[in-house]
């Protein structure tokens, strides 16, 4: 009877577990590659929605007829300029909602600054960026401020007639 069993063909204990290790291992490293691959998908589309955000700001600020409409066309969207300098920041969450700088994990921020001074007008420069953070923290404040990356940096030129800042 014993000798009925040794002769048959199949898998020993061994080459099932063996088997089971190298599936095992051979899954995790699949799943790896699909989290790395979301994780990729995921900056990507906040790289194109702050591209967009940004570019927007840049196109209102080159539509602009004068100088004096800066204020008015983002104090209309709930956007407080520091004083003459003509800078500003808005704060956004993770779903791209404009929200206040405390729950902020998104930051656009603009400058309006004189470049050139010519007899007929002047030239004004405005750089803006957006930045993630990698920590909630107040984002106006100089202290434990944690900036994950510049998602997008754009400068543009604008000349504006017979105008002051």
């Amino acid at each position: 009877m014993l000798k009925k069993f040794k002769n048959q063909d199949g898998f020993t204990l061994l080459e099932a577990v063996i088997s089971i290790a190298v599936l095992s291992v051979l899954s995790v490293l699949t799943l790896q590659m699909f989290i790395t691959s979301a994780n990729a998908n995921a900056k990507a589309q906040n790289i194109d929605v702050a591209a967009g955000k940004a570019q927007a700001v840049i196109e209102q600020f080159k539509a602009l007829d004068d100088i004096d409409e800066v204020e008015e066309l983002f104090a209309a969207q709930g956007i407080v300029l520091d004083g003459a300098a003509y800078s500003f920041a808005q704060g956004y969450d993770g779903n791209w909602m404009p929200t206040a700088d405390e729950d902020a994990g998104f930051v656009l921020g603009a400058d309006i600054s004189l470049k050139e001074e010519m007899a007929a007008g002047r030239i004004y420069t405005m750089t803006v960026g957006l930045v993630r953070r990698s920590a909630q923290v107040n984002v106006f404040a100089d202290e434990n401020e944690e900036w994950d990356s510049v998602l997008v940096e754009y400068t543009v030129d604008r000349y504006f007639p017979g105008k002051d800042l």
